[in-house]
């Protein structure tokens, strides 16, 4: 049940990230981390399954990031992802980790390749591998670079707040964009609600 799902904020690399939490704090270590524009909300369902005891081991904590800077630019870099997927499991004493990522696969692939160390086991959810993705982009796959021109929008300057905040600034673009795949307007409020608000 969602009432068993903890609220966090974990004051991590500068930075302090929105989270929630599931499962015994006895139990092994898991990361859920999600792409842009989602939030922590998206992995409610399976926070809740996790914290069950008759599901087999259940993870310390289920810290699920919905954080962004002060600045509500966000930290696409590689660098940085893990520089802050390191940092947040240092600030909740999980020395090591099992990893799960979604849309910035590459964030967590990078992390788990050059910490082998601290993450024990690795899952990419919805993105896939760098390698396979650059040659479907540079080969012969025009529905692949058609379905994957939106990221161009994000190395504008400026162009992903205006699109997706809207004209007025209210998070509208995003709440557009939500609904129309489908989404319940409500559910689609968690989401907006995260966005700075650049209305004057």
């Amino acid at each position: 049940m969602a009432s068993d799902i903890e609220r966090l904020e974990i004051d991590a690399n500068g930075f302090t990230f929105s989270a929630r939490a599931a499962g015994p704090h006895d139990g092994r270590p898991l990361l859920l981390l999600h792409g842009f524009p989602e939030t922590s909300w998206s992995w409610r369902v399976l926070l809740t399954q996790l914290g069950r005891p008759d599901i087999g081991p259940s993870p310390q904590t289920s810290a699920v990031l919905a954080g962004r800077p002060p600045d509500g630019h966000l930290r696409l870099c590689h660098p940085h992802l893990v520089d802050d997927v390191l940092a947040i499991a240092d600030t909740m004493e999980m020395a090591t980790f099992d990893l799960v990522g979604t849309t910035g696969g590459n964030g967590v692939l990078v992390t788990a390749a050059r910490h082998s160390d601290r993450v024990r086991s690795l899952c990419v959810v919805s993105t896939p591998h760098p390698e396979a993705l650059r040659g479907a982009l540079v080969g012969d796959d025009p529905d692949q670079v058609e379905r994957s021109g939106y990221m161009e929008m994000f190395r504008r300057p400026d162009e992903p707040e205006r699109l997706l905040l809207g004209e007025d600034g209210s998070g509208s673009g995003l709440r557009t964009l939500f609904e129309s795949s489908g989404l319940d307007p409500t559910m689609a409020d968690e989401y907006v609600a995260c966005l700075p608000s650049l209305a004057p």
